[in-house]
């Protein structure tokens, strides 16, 4: 962080109104999976006051731990009396370390190269799928060749590489697909890079499903919505990320509607990082148009899927639940599909520990978290998972003996298809 005579006044007053109450251990993640003081809400704040009061480096071991393992979740602030915001005051303490030491080797080839980039991304993605099905991706692991290029969590947790992308898939399905003759409403896609890139059969569904209810979608070529580079404090590279997509989505008409929560989200809230720059109105704009899916089609009114039986349990994205308030919309979906029971968690709404790169960066905490989690699924008798954005489809799916998981676009097609059977 920087010295304190450069602290704006927001962040030292937002510090400040912190009374120490504790509320936010009862539903902290990272607290929940390792009740430490400096792994709680309050207790970050206390040590970014004495980093302030320069009692403690910004480097501090203890400090840097504080920070990196803050999932971002928001949980804390649902029960927070004065509301402090924890989520932007770790952004804060992640942007002015860069500020002061700039982004790692491994951190610009993945913001400002591969996320920036979309042919880079596909190429990398091409040789991945390569490297799995010539066994190399297996042997890299088996032998340690990527743990000193920091991928061996990566290669571990990861999905396998798909040999089509998203927009491949859909490609295809559109040379064949009939035109609607009078669609109910027409939409931008906006295609992330997850769902593009690794989870194509879900953006396949998410078409489809469009479709099946009379939406006519078009699919610009966006680039990366700048959510994991914002998250790691680059607000450069968020900026710019964002200013591509806006001089692409500004040639569009309709609502944007987006099938990866922490990516709408993230793109609703654009104003906020362009506050004060010559952009502001623009993206504020953009931004109004941005919906999650499970708003768009709560509110459309989806056809009646076919009958699909089983207990499922939606596990509530954070970006969803705690930054916009949305918890009925995707539940009133799976509600719509006759012989789908909706089961809720034993526990409380919280994060899978997915939370973007900590699944990668923080492995003990985060499979500490997702094996919480999924007991208390468990426990309400759930036979599958519905989740909404990537790191949790992700998180869920490495789990050992983990229950089956979907987006709930697949799980909607997968109605749709039981209905034609």
């Amino acid at each position: 962080m920087r010295a304190p005579s450069a602290v704006p006044l927001p962040v030292q007053v937002e510090l400040d109104r912190c009374n120490k109450c504790g509320f936010c251990m009862a539903v902290c993640p990272t607290y929940k999976a390792e009740p430490l003081e400096w792994l709680v809400t309050r207790g970050r704040v206390s040590l970014l006051q004495d980093v302030l009061a320069g009692t403690l480096s910004p480097d501090d071991p203890g400090v840097r731990e504080a920070v990196d393992t803050c999932l971002k979740c928001r949980a804390c602030v649902s029960v927070c009396p004065p509301q402090i915001q924890i989520d932007q005051l770790i952004l804060y303490a992640r942007a002015s370390r860069r500020e002061r030491q700039g982004l790692s080797l491994p951190e610009r080839a993945i913001y400002h190269g591969l996320l920036a980039n979309p042919n880079l991304f596909r190429g990398a993605v091409a040789i991945g799928y390569v490297a799995e099905k010539s066994g190399l991706r297996g042997f890299a692991e088996r032998s340690g060749l990527l743990r000193p290029l920091g991928l061996a969590r990566a290669a571990e947790v990861g999905p396998s590489f798909p040999r089509e992308s998203g927009r491949q898939l859909i490609s295809k399905a559109r040379k064949s697909d009939r035109p609607l003759p009078s669609p109910r409403d027409r939409v931008v896609y906006f295609l992330g890079c997850a769902k593009n890139y690794l989870y194509g059969d879900a953006a396949l569904a998410t078409w489809r499903v469009l479709r099946r209810n009379g939406v006519q979608a078009t699919l610009p070529r966006v680039a990366c919505c700048g959510l994991p580079a914002h998250s790691a404090g680059d607000l450069d590279g968020a900026r710019a990320l964002a200013r591509r997509n806006l001089r692409i989505l500004s040639h569009t008409q309709g609502a944007i509607v987006v099938d990866e929560s922490s990516c709408a989200s993230h793109l609703k809230h654009l104003p906020e990082l362009f506050e004060g720059l010559p952009e502001e109105r623009e993206m504020r704009a953009l931004a109004e148009r941005v919906v999650d899916i499970t708003v768009y089609l709560d509110k459309l009114g989806i056809e009646t899927p076919g009958y699909l039986a089983g207990n499922v349990a939606w596990h509530d994205p954070c970006h969803l639940r705690h930054y916009d308030g949305i918890t009925e919309a995707p539940r009133n979906l799976l509600r719509a599909i006759p012989g789908t029971t909706l089961v809720e968690s034993t526990l409380e709404p919280g994060c899978c520990g997915g939370a973007g790169a900590i699944l990668l960066t923080q492995p003990e905490l985060s499979d500490a978290i997702l094996e919480r989690r999924l007991a208390g699924f468990r426990a309400a008798g759930a036979e599958a998972i519905i989740a909404g954005g990537p790191s949790c489809v992700t998180q869920y799916r490495r789990a050992k003996d983990g229950l089956p998981v979907y987006y709930l676009s697949e799980y909607l097609e997968k109605a749709y298809e039981a209905g034609e059977e």
